[in-house]
Formats: C-alpha cells, structure tokens, sequence
C-alpha cells in the first residue's frame, strides 16, 4: 500500500437462490421480487472511476483522485509483490452481474463441507 488507493480482490459471485439450493436440494422457496431500495447486484469498480483503476492478477486498485506529496503516482502500477498492473480500457466496470467466476450450488455446497470438516 503506498497510500490512499483502494484495493479490490477478485472474488466469485453467487446468487441467494444457489446458497439456498446447495442447503438443500430439495428446500422449496418463493422469489418474491426486488424490494424498494435493494440491489441486485453489486458495483465494485465503477467505470466512472476507470481511468483510475489498475488491474492485477487477483485484483484491482483504485487509484486515489488526491495524492501525497510523497507518493510517485507511477508506484500504483507496481505493487510491493513486484507484479506490474496494467490500466484498464476507459469504460470498464467490475460487478456481480458481469463477473464471469460464479458459484453454482454444487460449488457451494464442496465449499460448505471443506469448511465443516
């Protein structure tokens, strides 16, 4: 960390209905539709903030919009690991919706019995 950048980790997305199925397969449910003020999906790296991200292998930095007078604004495109990150294109967004890692059911419920056991 040189300082102010924000730091987001590439996860795997799900939806509440597979976390349910890999509970129970058989567990009846009902959908009953989004509720006021809810969000179906979740905007981790928004594109107004594109021009300030840096993707790396397992994750994204976000520039900070105020720098230090001490930090080398070129020192976010290397991290202290020595990989080398690379900008990302002017309309990118990294969200839940568009994340192509997604748990299935099945993957949760191999997930759910590594950490019971």
């Amino acid at each position: 960390m040189y300082g102010g950048e924000i730091f987001v980790p590439k996860l795997p997305s799900l939806y509440i209905k597979d976390i349910v199925k890999a509970l129970d397969k058989n567990l009846k449910f009902h959908i009953v539709g989004i509720r006021p003020g809810e969000k179906l999906h979740e905007a981790l790296c928004i594109k107004d903030e594109s021009h300030l991200t840096i993707e790396f292998k397992d994750h994204y930095v976000i520039e900070p919009t105020i720098w230090e007078e001490n930090v080398n604004v070129k020192t976010y495109l290397k991290n202290k690991l020595g990989e080398t990150g690379k900008k990302v294109k002017s309309d990118f967004e990294y969200n839940s919706f568009t994340n192509k890692n997604k748990l299935n059911a099945e993957t949760i419920r191999e997930l759910l019995k590594k950490i019971s056991h």
